[in-house]
């Protein structure tokens, strides 16, 4: 029978590798917390001496392993701006920070987040361009980026998201042509690209199965042409 000592090293060398990690999550939504909610309002209940996954964390939900999987914070009065940092959270797989007024660009660490499959960071007054490199995050199905004043051209990274399902860039100011590359995304079932300055032509592609939504009014997109590419969009533009 092994001493009581050495018994509690033993336990301490395997349980090690797990405590760093909830340490290094803690830290980084400590983080997060300093930069969605500068003046401490809302997210009170996240605090140093808490634990992530007790459920006492407004908003952050962790999976079986202990490591946060979602932070959920739609509507909650969120002024400042999503940090770099959340690149820190390895096993993310949902962001929800819609309906805020978060200002500041969307962070190129964001990318970093490769097991994220839904981004929701619509309905807030962000800016800049959206970044190049979130091409790089092939989990994501939904990207919702409406209402917000983002500018710039559409990345043709988005084309690497095969897993797409729904993108919606409504409602900014992005202008150029809109990707050849979306042409790519076969499981898209919902764009929404409508109230920006784009300009030429809906890319054209091989047809499929799919027909989803979509939206594209108030641009300057050329409307003679018949949409019957990888998404299968089977009716004119009108």
């Amino acid at each position: 029978m092994l001493p009581i000592s050495l018994l509690y090293f033993a336990l301490t060398l395997y349980f090690l590798p797990y405590l760093c990690y909830a340490n290094t999550e803690l830290t980084v939504l400590m983080d997060i917390k300093a930069s969605l909610d500068p003046d401490n309002r809302q997210l009170m209940s996240w605090t140093e001496s808490g634990d992530p996954c007790s459920g006492l964390f407004i908003g952050v939900a962790c999976n079986e392993q202990l490591k946060v999987a979602n932070i959920t914070l739609p509507g909650r009065g969120l002024t400042g701006k999503v940090p770099g940092s959340i690149a820190g959270l390895k096993r993310l797989s949902g962001l929800y920070l819609h309906y805020n007024s978060l200002t500041g660009e969307i962070p190129k660490e964001i990318s970093g987040l490769t097991e994220l499959s839904e981004l929701y960071l619509n309905v807030n007054n962000l800016t800049g361009e959206i970044p190049a490199k979130i091409g790089n995050m092939t989990s994501l199905k939904v990207v919702e980026l409406s209402n917000n004043q983002l500018t710039g051209h559409i990345p043709r990274t988005l084309g690497g998201l095969a897993m797409l399902q729904r993108l919606d860039l409504s409602f900014n100011r992005l202008g150029g042509p809109i990707p050849a590359s979306i042409a790519k995304l076969s499981q898209l079932k919902f764009l929404d690209v409508q109230n920006n300055t784009l300009s030429g032509f809906v890319p054209t592609g091989k047809p499929t199965s799919n027909k989803p939504y979509v939206q594209i009014p108030v641009n300057c997109i050329r409307h003679h042409i018949r949409l019957h590419y990888a998404l299968a969009w089977t009716s004119h533009i009108t």
